[in-house]
């Protein structure tokens, strides 16, 4: 029997504690943060964040995984035309704690 090793995304999801979902527009990342892997790099630094495409409700996201808060923070803040995956109002968002708009 083979052993297949769990994907990097899974191990990543359970190992960075913060995780920043955003969605991908329908032409791609490259426009609105074309530099966003270089910035990741120098301002954060190799081991302290991981990118990986992730589910959302009715779009298409991806996530980036921080080990520390202020990191997520500053990310946010240098990729202002990054749009959070807030999938809770979408009608397809189920829970007791929705929002009652």
């Amino acid at each position: 029997m083979a052993r297949r090793s769990t994907p990097q995304r899974k191990t990543d999801e359970k190992a960075f504690p913060i995780r920043v979902k955003f969605t991908i527009p329908p032409f791609g990342t490259a426009r609105v943060a074309p530099h966003m892997d270089e910035w990741l790099q120098q301002k954060v630094g190799q081991g302290r964040f991981a990118v990986h495409g992730t589910e959302a409700i009715a779009m298409n996201a991806f996530a980036v995984h921080f080990v520390a808060l202020k990191d997520a923070l500053a990310f946010a803040q240098a990729h202002p035309n990054l749009e959070l995956a807030d999938c809770t109002r979408n009608i397809s968002y189920t829970s007791p704690y929705k929002r009652a708009d």
